[in-house]
Order: C-alpha cells, then sequence, then structure tokens
C-alpha cells in the first residue's frame, strides 16, 4: 500500500500544480486579450488550497515536517529512535485532533449548503481535503512508528536513524 499510496499522492499533486499553471497562464492571456476569466482565480486559490494539505502528507512521509534534528543528530541510535518515537506520536495527536474537530466544520458547510463565491461548487468539497489530507498523514505516521520499533528490536540497524517507507 506504501508504494501506491504514495504514487497516488505524486500524480495528484502533479495534477494540482499542473492545472494551477494552465488556469494562471489562460488568465493571464485571457487579460492579454481583453477577457477575463472570472472564477479562475478563485479555482487557482482552491487548487493551491489542496495542493498545501496533500503536500503535507507527502511531507509526513518524507518525514520533511519540522522537527527537533539539532537534538537528534547529538542523540546515540537507540535515544534518536525514542525522540523519533516521540515526534510521531505529538504529531499523530495533532493529525487526529485536526481531523476530529474539521469534521464538525465540514458538516457545518454541507448543512447550510455554502458554495464557493463565483464557483457552484458546495464548500465542503474543498475543505474535505483537510481530513483526508491529514488521513494520509496518519498512515504515514504509523508506518513511521512501526518502522522505528523495528528498528529498535533489530540490533543491526542499531546504528542507523530511523527512516521512513517512500524515501
Amino acid at each position: 500500500m506504501g508504494r501506491w499510496l504514495s504514487r497516488t499522492e505524486n500524480f495528484c499533486l502533479f495534477l494540482l500544480i499542473s492545472a494551477m499553471t494552465l488556469l494562471v497562464w489562460l488568465q493571464i492571456l485571457s487579460r492579454v486579450t481583453g477577457y477575463s476569466i472570472q472564477w479562475s482565480e478563485e479555482v487557482t486559490r482552491y487548487l493551491f488550497v489542496w495542493m498545501v494539505f496533500l503536500g503535507s502528507a507527502v511531507g509526513i512521509r518524507t518525514k520533511s515536517h519540522i522537527g527537533a534534528e539539532f537534538i537528534a543528530a547529538s542523540l546515540g541510535p537507540a535515544k534518536r529512535c525514542y525522540l523519533v518515537l516521540f515526534q510521531d506520536f505529538v504529531f499523530l495527536l495533532f493529525l487526529l485532533l485536526t481531523i476530529y474537530y474539521s469534521i464538525p466544520f465540514i458538516r457545518m458547510q454541507f448543512e447550510f449548503g455554502q458554495f464557493a463565491d463565483t464557483l457552484t461548487i458546495p464548500m465542503y468539497l474543498i475543505t474535505a481535503i483537510i481530513p483526508v489530507a491529514f488521513i494520509i498523514g496518519v498512515v504515514h505516521i504509523i508506518s513511521s512508528i512501526r518502522n522505528t520499533f523495528r528498528q529498535l528490536r533489530t540490533p543491526s540497524h542499531s546504528n542507523e536513524s530511523p527512516k521512513q517507507d517512500g524515501r
């Protein structure tokens, strides 16, 4: 599942960036020709939001998020694993809380029938990326925790720093 998820994330990010680039170029060309595509700025903004949240899930997978690297560098391999576990558990708690509190927000948007300003897209579809991306992040964090526990149990890998699938 790890490789499939990684490829799917990367492909979705590629599509989002490509769509954003195309829309921005279309908007530039349309302004030069005197015709403005009114909805393109809003769509670009929402694509960017999706890209940021999906990119955060990729950052979790590749361990590109903020961590205590300066502390980890001064620790031995076993202590480094424990620090990584602590960071992962704290981050897992953050992700789970964000998922938990984003669901009522999305439900409220659904119940009130809130739509994007210039589009006929319901806002709950736009903000649904928050729990979706963070659920993907939870999958990555659990994978990281599992790998770190494996490294702690394997004496031959005790000299390596904790790594993540997908690097």
